[in-house]
């Protein structure tokens, strides 16, 4: 098992990796480094500080404030898709994964245009990709729901891993193994994750290992 100060696991055997039939990520904090300010964007929106943006625009009744909202966020994750990186040892992980002829999808809060966007920037490509245009968003578990049914998997025979609570919350509720990626705001996270990641190129020398 590699160092726990690099990857290691919560709940978890050491022939996890083994069993995985399908990796799901999210984007934003996990596949890129968008550096999406979301304080700024509640102030700009007038929302308070913490709450979840897309919860509030769903509580909004006016149609010309629901509106401004939907072009302040578009703006904001446009922006994000500009400056956004690639995170390190993602592409190769990618790669490997693909390489298994395992399923592998995408699950993010995103609009669907500004995901495109992203994904045609760094040249990815998913066997399904679901955005809050395709299904209901996160924490609800409807994306994860429609790729095991699609996929035809069981419980706990795929992990979605994300960067923040409604992902792990989402993974539960669709039955599905938790990963975290660590950034400098979520290490109190990690209790409730059933895997924790902070470098993917550690994550590919341990799937070598498990699936040898």
């Amino acid at each position: 098992m590699e160092d726990s100060s690099n990857f290691h696991y919560c709940k978890m055997n050491d022939q996890l990796f083994s069993k995985i039939k399908a990796f799901i990520f999210d984007l934003d904090g996990t596949v890129v480094d968008s550096g999406l300010d979301f304080d700024l964007m509640r102030e700009e929106l007038g929302f308070p500080h913490k709450a979840p943006i897309l919860e509030e625009v769903e509580k909004l009744t006016d149609k010309e404030q629901i509106q401004k909202a939907h072009e302040i966020i578009h703006k904001h994750e446009l922006e994000g898709v500009r400056r956004a990186t690639l995170m390190p040892g993602y592409r190769e992980l990618h790669q490997y994964i693909k390489s298994k002829n395992l399923p592998i999808g995408l699950l993010t809060r995103n609009s669907s245009p500004v995901t495109n966007k992203a994904l045609e920037k760094f040249d990815l490509e998913y066997d399904m990709v679901l955005t809050r245009d395709d299904c209901l968003a996160k924490p609800h578990p409807d994306g994860l729901n429609i790729m095991k049914e699609k996929w035809k998997l069981g419980d706990f025979e795929a992990i979605y891993i994300g960067d923040f609570q409604f992902d792990l919350i989402t993974a539960r509720a669709a039955n599905l193994y938790g990963g975290l990626y660590l950034n400098s705001e979520n290490t109190h996270l990690s209790i409730e994750a059933d895997v924790v990641i902070d470098d993917y190129f550690k994550m590919i020398n341990l799937f070598k290992m498990s699936w040898t």
